[in-house]
């Protein structure tokens, strides 16, 4: 499904109660948002999409930054977004293009470009 989001973080929810440990899916979330850097505006997400996945996958040749805080990865300055499930293989898949920024202007500094 396709999104329109400036930014999108995306984490583990940490529900250690409800987990199997037989299973080899965890629930997770991607919060979208209409600001860039939302960690340090305080602005709360527009919506917040919840999975149980074995991982998710993040394609696009985008940059992003891995939030050590919450162990979050924050992807910035999106033009398109697509979010989609793949319940066969237990992946979420996002698809990012990105304005601006490119991994070439990341050269020296501390981006992870996937």
């Amino acid at each position: 499904m396709e999104y329109k989001a400036k930014s999108v973080i995306i984490g583990r929810i940490k529900k250690a109660m409800d987990l199997d440990e037989t299973e080899d899916t965890r629930p997770c979330f991607i919060a979208l948002y209409d600001v860039n850097r939302p960690h340090t505006s305080g602005k709360i997400p527009f919506k917040i999409l919840e999975f149980v996945a074995q991982k998710v996958c993040v394609k696009g040749g985008i940059c992003c930054d891995f939030l050590l805080l919450g162990k979050d990865l924050m992807i910035d300055n999106i033009d398109s977004l697509t979010i989609l499930e793949d319940h066969e293989k237990k992946h979420i898949v996002v698809h990012a293009k990105q304005h601006a920024e490119t991994p070439e202007a990341f050269k020296g500094q501390s981006k992870v470009c996937v």
